[in-house]
């Protein structure tokens, strides 16, 4: 009887451990199950990121498929020969909400062969800047229309020249001043001039487009101005003389008959020039040297 006993109590021990070795085992597979299951969804994930990255690569809010990139050639207008320093930059359409940097354009340098090539330009119509020393700003457009394209643009730039000399009076004085000018052609222009004096107040004025034609007024600060006078580009030794300026008025009759002349020209002493003029009552008003003495209509 106890003997009996004794192997019912050893066969539940035994068949107790060998429910917990099972239950261990169905536990250990269902971790491992979740974790391989965890892997996968990973590793899936890495494979989606990877495709995708592969796909569109992001920089700022433009895709790369969404860019273009543009080459081309820098190089002497008048020679044709390549310009060998500088600098290319995109001015991109501030519409796209495009990131840049600070100076709002993305440049490259020109390479030693007149090169160039800008990568990731966003699609769109953009300006096309290039500026190198002792030449005229470059401005021009390029319109990219297409994904991933490699567009090729010639950048042809034209020398710049300067206006340099003086302004003065009939008594041999010399002035510091400003000036009006009006470039012809205008589109050779495109870039402010600027002026400069130095210790002896002769002026530099430029840059202006070689060969431009430029006419230039001198205005001092006590109210004096010079004649509109031209000169082409360049010129390094240019006078400009400055007066006193007074408007004068009056009417062109004729001496027999007292009715006024509608068509006239007038001719002043010290001031240079021919004055055409027309007013149906003979009506003038006209500015005149100071020193003028005399009129001839």
């Amino acid at each position: 009887m106890s003997s009996n006993l004794g192997s019912k109590i050893s066969l539940v021990k035994f068949c107790g451990v060998a429910l917990l070795f099972a239950f261990a085992a169905v536990l250990t597979i269902s971790v491992l199950k979740e974790k391989n299951s965890s892997d996968l969804e990973e590793e899936n994930e890495s494979d989606e990121s990877i495709a995708f990255s592969d796909q569109t690569e992001l920089i700022g809010h433009v895709a790369v498929s969404d860019q273009a990139h543009l080459v081309g050639q820098v190089a002497d207008k008048e020679s044709g020969s390549p310009i060998s320093e500088g600098l290319v930059s995109i001015e991109v359409d501030k519409k796209l909400g495009t990131p840049l940097p600070d100076d709002g354009l993305l440049s490259t340098k020109i390479e030693e062969d007149g090169s160039f090539e800008i990568m990731g330009i966003p699609l769109g119509e953009h300006r096309v800047l290039a500026t190198s020393p002792g030449y005229m700003p470059y401005i021009g457009q390029v319109h990219l229309t297409e994904r991933g394209q490699t567009k090729t643009h010639s950048l042809l730039l034209t020398k710049a020249g300067y206006i340099s000399g003086f302004i003065g009076n009939r008594h041999g004085e010399i002035f510091h001043g400003e000036f009006d000018y009006v470039v012809s052609p205008p589109e050779s222009q495109t870039t402010p001039a600027h002026t400069n004096f130095d210790a002896e107040n002769r002026f530099r004025l430029g840059p202006f487009a070689h060969g431009a034609m430029v006419e230039l007024t001198a205005r001092t600060s006590d109210g004096r101005r010079s004649w509109p006078m031209e000169t082409s580009v360049p010129n390094e030794d240019f006078g400009l003389w400055v007066e006193r300026w007074v408007r004068t008025f009056g009417t062109v009759l004729d001496r027999e008959t007292g009715e006024p002349i509608s068509e006239f020209s007038m001719v002043a002493s010290d001031n240079l020039g021919k004055m055409e003029l027309e007013d149906p009552g003979g009506q003038f008003s006209v500015e005149l040297v100071e020193t003028t003495r005399d009129v001839a209509v």
